[in-house]
């Protein structure tokens, strides 16, 4: 089931769920845990058939292999930088996990590979400086962005 997770009117996350589990309590309170997952999930559960690469730039790898898989061939549902890495004539190996190979790939451009908020497929190239000012700070003393539970969980 696709969702959107939004704060004032800005999206900020777009999946799908992947679990839902609802505890009643009487009288009158009840609670749901939802969990969501990005195009990432999906990509652990794609299977690659073993090829061979050629030499290609980083940008081009990755759409070679997301081409390979059909995956994500819509109009404006990848954006991917042509990186500064040459990646070298590989092979594949048969039922390789696609979250794994992007991962390999992306260890060669030390950029950045995420889901956008739109739900876009987005590869950056190197960059030299990290983010320093948050534009959301969370805790649980009252002074920010309050929550029950935080949990980072990557596949």
């Amino acid at each position: 089931t696709p969702v959107r997770i939004s704060r004032n009117g800005e999206y900020l996350f777009y999946g799908q769920i992947t679990t839902y589990d609802q505890n009643i309590q009487q009288p009158n309170y009840s609670t749901v845990n939802v969990t969501c997952s990005d195009a990432f999930q999906t990509f652990n559960n794609i299977k690659l058939q073993a090829q061979t690469t050629t030499q290609q730039s980083y940008g081009d790898r990755l759409n070679a292999v997301l081409n390979s898989t059909g995956q994500l061939t819509g109009a404006g549902e990848r954006n991917i930088a042509t990186g500064v890495s040459t990646i070298g004539a590989v092979p594949i190996e048969e039922g390789a996990a696609l979250q794994d190979y992007l991962l390999r790939i992306q260890n060669c451009e030390y950029g950045r590979m995420f889901i956008s908020r739109s739900g876009v497929f987005t590869a950056q190239l190197r960059v030299q400086a990290e983010i320093t000012n948050p534009l959301a700070t969370f805790n649980d003393t009252g002074t920010a962005i309050d929550y029950d539970t935080f949990d980072i969980a990557n596949s």
